[in-house]
Parts: C-alpha cells; sequence; structure tokens
C-alpha cells in the first residue's frame, strides 16, 4: 500500500514550484494533471504521489518533432505557444506550393 504521509496537495505542489520560480496556477495544475491521469482524486479532492508528480513533469515536456506531410520537412516545436508559429509555417509553405504551380 501507497505510504500516505508521501502525499501532497496540489495547493503544496504549488507552492513549492513557486518557491524555484515557477509560477503555475493551482487550477493549470488541476487541468494537466486530469489530462494526463497523473495525479489521484478522492470525490472532489485531489493529491499527488510522488509518482504522479514525476510522470506530470515528464508530460510536460514538449514535444521534439511533429512531422508536417504537406510541407515535406520536420517542424520542431520547442514551447506550447509554437503551435501557432507550425500554422504560420504549414501556410507559408501551402503559398509556395501554389506559387509554383501557378507558374
Amino acid at each position: 500500500m501507497a505510504e500516505l504521509s508521501e502525499a501532497i496537495t496540489p495547493g503544496a505542489v504549488v507552492e513549492t514550484l513557486a518557491a524555484r520560480g515557477v509560477v503555475i496556477s493551482e487550477r493549470t495544475l488541476r487541468e494537466k494533471a486530469r489530462r494526463t491521469g497523473a495525479c489521484r482524486i478522492i470525490g472532489r479532492a485531489m493529491f499527488f504521489m510522488p509518482d504522479d508528480l514525476e510522470r506530470l513533469i515528464d508530460a510536460m515536456r514538449p514535444q521534439a518533432v511533429a512531422i508536417a506531410p504537406q510541407i515535406g520537412r520536420a517542424i520542431q516545436t520547442t514551447k506550447p505557444g509554437s503551435a501557432l508559429e507550425e500554422a504560420r509555417a504549414k501556410l507559408k509553405a501551402l503559398k509556395e506550393q501554389q506559387r509554383r504551380k501557378s507558374k
């Protein structure tokens, strides 16, 4: 059986991260934990065990490479906001393709 003395609340995780300079809201932490399944929930109460926190941190790593078949090359994804950059790159490549076809 898991050692319940190792259980930690989302609020305590947020405080610990903030003390180390990582600012994240409790709401965002809870959403990511639910999405990845890296938490324990009993009723409305959520808590983490040490292995949950490791899984959650691993799940927050940025994706290394996403393949874009329309462009025919890999797009490097380095931050959560890069979806916009990826979409712009795809649009630019598609416009370039259309321009070449029209010549």
